[in-house]
């Protein structure tokens, strides 16, 4: 598994954020790698590390514009290594950008602009060749300062309207369980409209061995470290003024850890819904971790980092393995978001091992067709009971449409050579 670089993680960010504040160009949003301490993120390929205990993130664009005005390019967010299988998608499903004229009619709300998961603004107005080359036209604007590792991809909404006044708002979460609502134009505004702690974060000691069955708590390696709370991309829907987004929290020895599904107003940051809600299933299998024939979900081992989707008035979360914790399996879930009640979900190795669903944080994507994503290392059969690296389509009620494993998944899977995957 490789790590992915700041480029891939928060060129959205970057493009999206700085046209809002008049930016007429792109950010290289080259910045460094992810860390274990405190630092900051900028957009002129600059850039230092991502705290797990504290960063920033930063707005580029042309320094002393105020216009709002305008949409966003895809520039620094076209890097999908990792994208999931959408193969014979031909339309842009449900959810992603709210119109193109203004700010306040622009919003970006799921994981790269759309449930195509292609990381093209295809709405795009306003940037140009010559634009975009133009010397002095672009550069640092300002940052804001958050806790935690911002693994999940930021979110945007223009016109929100919060204690009567409309903003152009960016949404943070992070590793630590925070989530934020920041505003995307005035530099003097270094707090948040609001900073919800959704739950305590789950704490991760790194130890063991690396594929062995180790102790709760303790992963062989720093896949999330040393917290892991929201680490997949948030959905919003624009309709109901909510975000929906999965929490784990817990410690081990002091506190059970749990995965929470919450609904949170755009507005206020409360809960809403009748959330959080407790994610948990069983199923019928005889793989690793199962009992008498029953399989659960190990809310330590697994933890979601798919990006959450929203298609035709269903929300889905898929979940992954905490950096091969055995035993791990895949799980897609379909939740009412009205309601947050579950309606349906899907295990990829019930009688088998691993095929988790992690995709480098991409979102799963969604058409007419159904659902696709990727697996990673893991067992396959030929009647798809076990679709480890494998490129999945499922119908929208979780139930298995078909699928592609490569021949050589075997080689794959003896060198972790994953389809889609990676620590971040």
């Amino acid at each position: 598994m490789k790590m992915k670089t700041l480029a891939g993680l928060f060129g959205m960010l970057f493009a999206t954020c700085a046209l809002e504040v008049g930016c007429s160009g792109p950010t290289s949003a080259a910045g460094g790698a992810i860390g274990e301490t405190g630092g900051t993120i900028d957009g002129n390929g600059g850039g230092g590390r991502i705290g797990a205990n504290g960063g920033s993130f930063s707005l580029s664009g042309s320094a002393g514009s105020t216009s709002a005005a305008g949409s966003t390019s895809t520039a620094g967010s076209t890097n999908a290594a990792g994208s999931s299988g959408n193969a014979g998608s031909n339309s842009t499903g449900g959810g992603g950008i709210g119109g193109s004229d203004s700010g306040a009619s622009f919003a970006v709300v799921t994981n790269r602009y759309d449930n195509d998961r292609t990381g093209a603004n295809t709405q795009e107005t306003i940037l140009n060749k010559t634009n975009v080359a133009a010397a002095g036209r672009f550069g640092l604007l300002f940052s804001r300062q958050y806790d935690g590792n911002p693994y999940a991809q930021p979110l945007y909404v223009g016109g929100l309207t919060i204690a009567g006044v409309k903003h152009n708002v960016v949404f943070v979460a992070t590793s630590t369980n925070n989530v934020y609502a920041f505003d995307a134009d005035d530099p003097s505004a270094t707090m948040p409209y609001w900073n919800k702690l959704v739950a305590p974060p789950a704490n991760i000691t790194v130890g063991g061995t690396f594929g062995a069955v180790n102790p709760v708590g303790t992963a062989a390696c720093q896949d999330m470290y040393p917290f892991s709370g929201v680490t997949g991309t948030p959905v919003i829907d624009l309709a109901t003024s909510r975000m929906y987004l999965v929490s784990q929290e817990g410690k081990a020895g002091s506190a059970p850890y749990l995965l929470k599904l919450h609904a949170l107003d755009l507005a206020t940051g409360n809960e809403v819904g009748g959330g959080p809600v407790v994610i948990d299933a069983t199923v019928n299998g005889t793989g690793p971790g199962s009992t008498g024939g029953k399989l659960t979900l190990d809310s330590w081992r697994q933890f979601n980092r798919a990006g959450l989707t929203l298609f035709k008035g269903v929300l889905y979360v898929g979940m992954t393995g905490h950096c091969d914790e055995k035993p791990y399996h895949g799980w897609l879930f379909a939740y009412d978001p009205a309601t947050l009640a579950q309606k349906s979900v899907l295990n990829t190795s019930p009688n088998n091992k691993a095929a988790a669903i992690w995709q480098s944080g991409v979102g799963i994507a969604a058409n007419d067709r159904g659902l696709f994503f990727s697996t990673s290392n893991g067992d396959h059969t030929n009647n798809g009971s076990s679709l480890g690296l494998s490129v999945v389509r499922i119908g929208l009620d979780t139930t298995l449409g078909d699928w592609f494993t490569p021949s050589n998944a075997d080689a794959l899977n003896s060198k972790d050579q994953d389809l889609s995957a990676g620590w971040c």
